[in-house]
């Protein structure tokens, strides 16, 4: 049984894969590398592997969700906050 999802939820095994490395930023508290967050997230760590992540979190980062602080370092640029 997997353990990504404590509760039940609507989204879809890939939306959840697109969300999965965001939500290991938030936990991160720093900077993490692609073959860093491959490891955490154990999608292994080849070299096919760290290239894949690396191209998603350079999506993110041009959509402002991360920021690459410098070439191949990449942090979220802000904790998500709840709105009332």
């Amino acid at each position: 049984m997997s353990d990504r999802k404590p509760y039940n939820s609507d989204l879809s095994d890939g939306q959840w894969d697109l969300i999965r490395p965001v939500t290991e930023f938030e936990r991160a508290d720093g900077l993490l590398r692609a073959g860093q967050l491959c490891q955490i997230l154990d999608v292994g760590t080849e070299p096919k592997h760290r290239e894949g992540m690396r191209s998603r979190l350079k999506r993110l980062a041009a959509r402002g969700i991360l920021a690459e602080t410098e070439p191949g370092l990449f942090a979220l640029i802000a904790k998500t906050t709840l709105r009332q």
